[in-house]
């Protein structure tokens, strides 16, 4: 393939929805194909307060669809995320855009999301990265234990670009060959968030599922996240996540 160079405009705060926030950045990405990576991120904030304009999130895997709700969000407008009714498998949004990949290094980051669990039996909700180099895998975040339907719940994490793997898994991080034994490798934590392919939030669980998204956002953060001060909250999550990998068949890339 032929590498090709092109300019990028993009808010360094926000979206094109939400422009008062902040300026704008040019950012030039060098890419292979039509698809880019490797781009310093400087912050990014999604509400969906426009109708119908999912702002570059799409449906994360074969079975589920994903559309905006404009009222009944955690303030406005939502996504909202289905399954299909024949089929039992995991659900949510992914965005392969410039705005929520490339590099996280530099800086610990932070990033919320807010969830609403409508319908189902879920079992988890994860904040995943996928990278570029050695596969198309990643690692997750287990985001909440408490799948109660019909209330928001409002969830954060904060991550460093440069942890160990043994430091990211301290902090409550795990892999997809963790979650179940049939994926595919993923590369270590590192190559992971210098390379983000895709920012992904997964909702998991059996039968059919229905979900809501708001809010979405990541920034950095001053001061290091010390795996010492998440692993609490991690070391309760990551329980979960090993029991509830015992119900599942397989978790793959898409």
């Amino acid at each position: 393939m032929v590498a090709k160079l092109s300019a990028h405009c993009v808010p360094s705060v926000g979206t094109l929805k939400s422009a008062l926030l902040g300026g704008f950045i040019c950012l030039v990405i060098v890419s292979i194909g039509s698809t880019a990576y490797g781009i310093p991120l400087t912050g990014y904030q999604e509400n969906w307060n426009v109708p119908g304009n999912l702002a570059g999130w799409d449906p994360n895997t074969t079975v589920s669809n994903a559309a905006v709700v404009d009222v009944g969000g955690n303030g406005g407008g939502y996504v909202r995320t289905t399954g299909n009714a024949s089929a039992s498998f995991d659900i949510g949004i992914a965005n392969f855009r410039p705005q929520v990949t490339g590099q996280f290094t530099g800086s610990p980051w932070t990033a919320k999301v807010d969830l609403l669990f409508t319908r189902g039996n879920f079992d988890n909700a994860w904040l995943r990265f996928r990278a570029v180099e050695g596969s198309t895998n990643g690692w997750l975040y287990p985001l909440t234990n408490n799948f109660t339907a019909g209330q928001w719940n409002s969830r954060a994490v904060t991550f460093d670009a440069a942890w160990t793997d043994s430091q990211a898994r301290s902090a409550g991080w795990v892999t997809d060959k963790d979650v179940s034994s049939t994926a595919i490798s993923s590369p270590s934590w590192s190559q992971t968030m210098s390379n983000v392919m895709s920012t992904e939030v997964r909702l998991s669980g059996e039968g059919l599922l229905i979900a809501g998204i708001d809010n979405f956002s990541l920034s950095m953060v001053s001061g290091a996240a010390e795996p010492g001060t998440l692993l609490l909250i991690g070391s309760g999550l990551v329980g979960l996540v090993f029991r509830s990998k015992k119900r599942r068949k397989g978790f793959g890339p898409v």
